[in-house]
């Protein structure tokens, strides 16, 4: 089949180790399927053009679409972007399959967000009698509820009205599919809330769970190794995570945190970890953004990860958990959500309070005070890897999902 992936924001080729779509791009690929990417020119993660230099032949079509940049996550640039894109995919879809430089898909399959792409997905089924799978990656617009100022009561009223257009697209969206996929329970949840009736298919965020990791155990006389890996914004307390890591040093605890990644509030990050002395000590590193064999090393030298996500984000299980799972990091989380459950359910981790530096610590004392809970949780972690997270099995199924009539 002739299959296009429709989404802008996951990195491309040459930018990082394969995220979802891209490993659902090989994935079709390998099966003889004829797939074309239609990303964009500006990189969501690192809010740069892109100037990538692919350094080997693909085996699927990877096409950027012209899009403004935007500097923040949350803005009215980033939804004029997201306009750009589908506005973008049809006039490139429609002029290259009238002149017959481009044949037309049978399957198009389109994340949300952002919202505008399925839109344009159904007018791709008018023309071309495709099938439209929606792939839902995040909850919109609940997720921006959240932003909005008052007490929750007043911030889902204050959302009802204000975001009501983006309601209608979500609904449209996801009444509107052939099929329906997803990153969470949770999700699919809310898409039969929604009144969609497509059949769904879950596939959580995957990755290479690889050979069995060691099983993480602290020696009386190591420090408790922490890591966080991924952005550095506003969904993100890490502001918190740094003041129980010097609360913690203070009470005796030798605890110290290596983040990987980056974003618009690393700068302020850094400047916090050295106003709490944490950066002298060594008891905090920002390593920057890590190719894979760095990430791979990064989390083999840990103890445990770190999840300090905000609950109300609506972020159901973030990218980092597989990559922490398989690792066999337990997990030190105040997400909640559907990640809460699996922790709970593997025995895979230990929660703590969102915005609540006394409760982190406590959370992070249990390992101290209970040697054996970090070898327990290690196995717990690696066996959710192996039953939820691996990429060899969980993406040839939503391949085959993507596929069926």
């Amino acid at each position: 089949m002739r299959v296009w992936i429709c989404n802008p924001f996951d990195d491309i080729p040459g930018e990082g180790p394969p995220l979802r779509y891209h490993t659902l791009c090989r994935e079709l690929a390998a099966g003889g399927h004829e797939v074309t990417w239609w990303s964009a020119d500006f990189s969501h993660r690192r809010k740069a053009r892109r100037a990538v230099t692919l350094e080997e032949d693909l085996p699927f079509a990877l096409r950027l679409l012209p899009v403004r940049a935007y500097a923040q996550n949350v803005g009215m640039a980033r939804f004029l972007s997201h306009r750009d894109y589908a506005r973008a995919l049809w006039r490139a879809a429609a002029a290259e399959v009238s002149a017959g430089t481009m044949a037309p898909p049978e399957r198009v399959v389109v994340s949300l967000p952002p919202l505008d792409t399925a839109a344009v997905a159904r007018r791709l089924r008018r023309r071309f009698d495709c099938r439209v799978v929606v792939d839902v990656m995040d909850a919109w617009p609940e997720t921006f509820v959240r932003v909005l100022p008052g007490p929750p009561r007043l911030q889902r009223w204050a959302g009802a009205v204000l975001l009501a257009p983006l309601y209608r697209s979500a609904r449209l969206a996801y009444r509107g599919a052939d099929r329906i996929s997803a990153v969470s329970q949770a999700y699919l949840d809310l898409i039969r809330r929604y009144g969609a009736t497509a059949p769904r298919h879950l596939c959580y965020h995957c990755t290479d769970t690889g050979p069995k990791p060691s099983v993480r155990m602290r020696s009386a006389e190591e420090s408790l190794r922490l890591v966080y890996i991924g952005a550095m914004e506003r969904a993100y307390d890490l502001e918190t995570l740094l003041s129980a890591l010097a609360t913690a040093r203070s009470e005796g605890m030798q605890v110290t945190l290596d983040l990987a990644g980056g974003g618009t509030l690393e700068t302020m990050l850094q400047d916090r970890a050295r106003a709490l002395g944490l950066m002298e000590t060594g008891c905090v590193r920002f390593r920057g953004l890590l190719d894979r064999p760095e990430l791979d090393a990064c989390l083999a030298a840990a103890h445990a990860g770190v999840v300090p996500m905000d609950p109300a984000s609506a972020v159901a299980v973030p990218y980092k958990a597989a990559d922490y799972a398989a690792a066999g990091l337990p997990m030190l989380s105040c997400l909640g959500n559907e990640l809460g459950g699996l922790l709970a359910e593997f025995g895979a981790g230990t929660p703590y309070a969102f915005r609540d530096a006394a409760s982190l610590v406590a959370a992070l004392r249990s390992y101290f005070d209970v040697p054996e809970r970090l070898p327990l949780h290690s196995k717990g972690a690696r066996s959710l890897a192996e039953a939820r997270f691996d990429r060899r099995r969980e993406y040839p199924r939503l391949a085959a999902f993507i596929l069926s009539p």
